[in-house]
């Protein structure tokens, strides 16, 4: 595992430090590393960026909090937030970005009853606290030493003297060691070799396939979620969302976006800028929707529309006109959503900033909804996890008036460098969706779930958003999703994002060129797979990386025309065999695969609209997945 340097910095004694640490320290580096290391530090490191090893005794220590031969020691308490925090001067950073490093590890942790109650690293400006970097370590199975970095950076317009940062547990137990803190001007580096579980002996996934045991496929299970109020060049009318849509095989586009929708008006087609409640932050505030060029688009690639309504400012006979007007035009939408995270406190109104008043005026807006349409579903929203102990989820859970539950489970998001956290918590991604679901059905039963919003938005799209574990996560994410609808709890499910710079399947980049992420490969595999197809309802077995975790998955469908295929994900590093067996009897026969894997998996890559950098090959007999890989097996 990674390991990081402490150093103090400050003159001669930084020097000092550096040299001390390069002839002691390189034990436990590479010579290699160890002179990187050095003519790195020589090279961005000024001579004042502040002291923020734990031995400065600048330190501030809540009751639960130590520092302990060089670690910290944070208790958790799930009524209380135990932090420790340090004010340093932010001259020598200027406007550049600057990284939070050091070595995390977590000790029986368990997070509180929201998301956000977990350990975390915060980087505040210490005149304006509004303005402030934090990052939750929410990925659990850290009980080996890890590495962990916070990006942050002031703004231009902004002229900050001195940075707060806080490391903290908030209302969660276990406990949370740190130690090895650094500021760097460069991302930390993650070493290939530093798979963040312990690997398994023997990589073997089995499939027991029953041809008798379907289940029609759910097409709507492959959506995106899709805006352009942010971008003043494209919409849903230029020819290169049109080629994106074709290539990536999504039937289901989701209108007006997420956050946005909550200040749409449909009348104007614009944003609606309310008197008396905060405006929309984000986007182009004058620019329209286009929602004409989306219903065009829907038609003219049959995709169904899931619609997001504005609960915060329509009235419920308003509401009840777009719907006529939607039925009018032909866009009758699969479900309506009744606003989009309403309880988080920067996505609600005067009006709309509880609970209780949610649930009043979204009972008003479906009852004038049923009187357009009594079949038409509707759909309230709520955050993800420990919803017992969520006032919102549990106000919403004893009423019966919606059809369906919206909830965005992300496997992981937040953050801003590729550390071993990242890399943790985006192969678990299969997990960490699967608990959400999980713990959604303690309290809403067999109410339908709409997932309108997943994925893996970690972090910058330059570190992670087009690397290959991205891709391995949303793969791995998708079958917690195609589990899940099994028993038709999910419903529906929508990728967030589909078009755009920061984390698009597809944007335009700086040569103008349409290009895509990893995740739209795997998009494009995964419809090839599923779409249209009979869904067997076998499951895969493989070892775990950790308890509930599989190393490898897999699920098989048949299409129209009687071909049988198996959709997989290898997340070692290791090759694996995939074993298959139909009506109890092993596979033996020819098969063509088709694999998706990188040999930088950490590397930003993007691929140019026409491009396929899936491999195929053919053979018979025993089936071997590539280290790292997404596949396609097709039996002949």
């Amino acid at each position: 595992m990674i390991q990081i340097f402490s150093f103090k910095y400050g003159g001669a004694r930084y020097m000092a430090n550096i040299l001390k640490h390069i002839k002691a320290g390189c034990g436990s580096f590479s010579a290699s590393l160890c002179a990187l290391l050095f003519v790195t530090a020589l090279a961005l490191f000024p001579a004042d960026i502040p002291d923020i090893s734990l031995s400065n005794h600048a330190w501030e220590l809540d009751h639960g909090v130590r520092i302990e031969n060089g670690t910290l020691i944070v208790e958790g308490d799930s009524a209380a937030t135990r932090r420790a925090k340090i004010i340093v001067p932010a001259e020598a950073f200027g406007h550049a970005p600057l990284y939070l490093a050091g070595e995390i590890k977590l000790e029986n942790a368990a997070l509180g009853k929201n998301y956000y109650h977990a350990p975390k690293f915060k980087i505040y400006q210490s005149d304006d606290l509004t303005k402030y970097a934090a990052r939750n370590i929410s990925s659990g199975g850290n009980t080996d030493w890890s590495l962990f970095a916070l990006k942050y950076q002031i703004k231009k317009e902004d002229r900050a003297a001195a940075l707060l940062v806080e490391i903290s547990m908030q209302q969660c137990t276990g406990i949370f060691y740190v130690r090895n803190l650094v500021f760097s001007l460069t991302p930390p580096a993650l070493e290939l070799n530093s798979f963040p579980y312990a690997l398994p002996e023997h990589l073997v996934c089995s499939i027991a396939i029953e041809k008798n045991n379907t289940k029609p496929f759910n097409n709507n299970l492959l959506g995106a979620n899709s805006q352009f109020v942010f971008d003043a060049d494209y919409s849903y009318d230029s020819p290169i969302i049109d080629i994106a849509v074709k290539d990536s095989g999504i039937t289901l586009l989701r209108f007006p976006g997420g956050t946005v929708a909550n200040w749409y008006d449909w009348e104007t087609d614009k944003y609606f800028i309310p008197p008396d409640g905060p405006p929309p932050k984000f986007g182009i505030r004058d620019k329209a929707f286009r929602y004409r060029a989306y219903e065009t688009l829907c038609k003219n690639n049959k995709l169904s529309t899931i619609q997001v309504f504005n609960i915060l400012y329509d009235s419920p006979e308003k509401s009840a006109q777009r719907l006529r007007s939607l039925i009018r035009d032909g866009m009758r939408p699969s479900w309506i959503e009744l606003g989009n995270e309403n309880e988080n406190r920067d996505q609600q109104s005067t009006e709309i900033y509880t609970a209780e008043a949610y649930i009043k005026k979204t009972k008003s807006v479906v009852d004038a909804l049923k009187m357009v349409d009594p079949s038409i579903k509707c759909a309230v929203n709520i955050q993800h996890g420990n919803l017992a102990e969520n006032e919102w989820a549990v106000a919403l859970a004893q009423n019966r008036y919606f059809d369906a539950v919206v909830m965005h489970p992300y496997a992981l998001k937040g953050g801003s460098a590729f550390d071993t956290e990242t890399m943790r918590g985006i192969l678990k991604a299969y997990m960490t969706v699967k608990e959400y679901i999980d713990d959604y059905r303690t309290i809403f039963m067999r109410t339908p779930l709409l997932i309108s919003e997943w994925g893996c938005p970690a972090v910058s799209k330059k570190i992670v958003q087009g690397n290959h574990i991205t891709a391995l996560g949303t793969a791995d994410a998708f079958f917690a999703i195609i589990e899940n609808a099994d028993d038709n709890l999910v419903e529906m499910a929508s990728l967030h994002i589909f078009f755009g710079d920061f984390m698009g399947m597809y944007y335009v980049d700086a040569d103008r060129r349409l290009v895509k992420r990893g995740y739209a490969i795997v998009f494009r595999m995964i419809s090839s797979v599923f779409k249209d197809s009979e869904l067997f309802t076998a499951r895969s077995r493989s070892p775990e990386l950790v308890a509930g975790l599989p190393a490898i998955q897999a699920r098989a469908s048949r299409s129209r025309d009687g071909i049988i295929r198996v959709f997989t994900v290898n997340k070692c590093p290791q090759k694996a065999a995939l074993v298959i067996e139909i009506d109890g009897v092993p596979y033996a026969g020819a098969w063509s695969i088709e694999s998706f894997s990188e040999t930088d998996i950490t590397d930003h890559r993007e691929y140019a609209i026409n491009e396929n950098p899936v491999k195929k090959s053919q053979g018979s007999g025993a089936i071997t997945l590539a280290e790292y890989s997404i596949n396609i097996v097709t039996l002949k």
